[in-house]
């Protein structure tokens, strides 16, 4: 399989997990890695920047930066046509374009972007530096290795969101870190953040059914697992799913 066909099979396998916002925990705990995220964005912009999300999916994002930055320039990229559609629809603004595109070859050239963003979606290191200008800055978020640790314990075998090479909880980051320096960045950090969903059973199928994290799940047949992982994984406040994420800053100096 070439690079460019798992970068898309990986995109359309996102495309999904958008909807997660529609399956809503009954409670979470931990810190706001969308605030924290969005505050590490708004740190570094002007009101003159010129922007790109990568794997924009909806375009909430973009949205939501348009408010900020009348001023600026805002584009996003995504591969699945039912993201590009409703991107478009949420950010009807002259400051923001939605463009159909593959993170692995993105259709810019080089050295045009101040920042380049990315939520939740794969990404691809030497094409995300290229577009890039002098002292632009990638600011990506992501899962981690102990992101639905619960899910992968009960499902094993047929769980399938994993990013990494090394999910070694003391590897996973260098992986990373070595990835954004081979592709040329510098001033690299990262940082992790783990919070915690509580579910009720109905809630966790809905989440299973909207997020395709396990392969083939069947919200009837795989009942019996709902129940292991209640059984197992059930406190007082429901049923708690760990959710691991981290936040890449990289800079390009050269």
């Amino acid at each position: 399989m070439s690079k460019n066909m798992k970068y898309t099979k990986k995109a359309k396998l996102l495309e999904k997990s958008h909807k997660k916002e529609e399956v809503n925990p009954v409670l979470r705990e931990g810190p706001n890695i969308r605030k924290i995220f969005s505050d590490e964005v708004l740190s570094r912009i002007t009101p003159s920047v010129i922007l790109l999300d990568l794997c924009c999916g909806p375009g909430n994002f973009l949205k939501s930066l348009s408010r900020r930055i009348p001023h600026g320039f805002l584009a996003g990229i995504d591969i699945s046509p039912e993201m590009l559609e409703r991107a478009r629809d949420t950010t009807p603004f002259p400051n923001v374009a939605i463009i159909k595109g593959d993170i692995a070859r993105l259709p810019f050239s080089s050295s045009i972007f101040d920042m380049v963003t990315c939520q939740l979606g794969p990404v691809t290191m030497s094409e995300t530096y290229r577009v890039l200008k002098h002292e632009g800055w990638f600011i990506y978020t992501s899962v981690g290795p102990r992101s639905n640790k619960e899910l992968q314990t009960i499902f094993r075998e047929r769980y399938t969101f994993k990013y990494y090479k090394s999910e070694d909880e003391y590897t996973w980051k260098d992986i990373i870190l070595k990835n954004a320096h081979e592709a040329g960045f510098d001033k690299i950090d990262i940082s992790d953040f783990l919070n915690y969903a509580y579910y009720t059973p109905e809630g966790l199928t809905g989440y299973l059914k909207a997020v395709p994290v396990v392969r083939e799940f069947d919200s009837k047949k795989d009942q019996p697992y709902i129940q292991e992982i209640a059984y197992k994984y059930g406190t007082p406040k429901g049923i708690r799913i760990t959710h691991q994420y981290f936040i890449l800053r990289a800079r390009k100096i050269v």
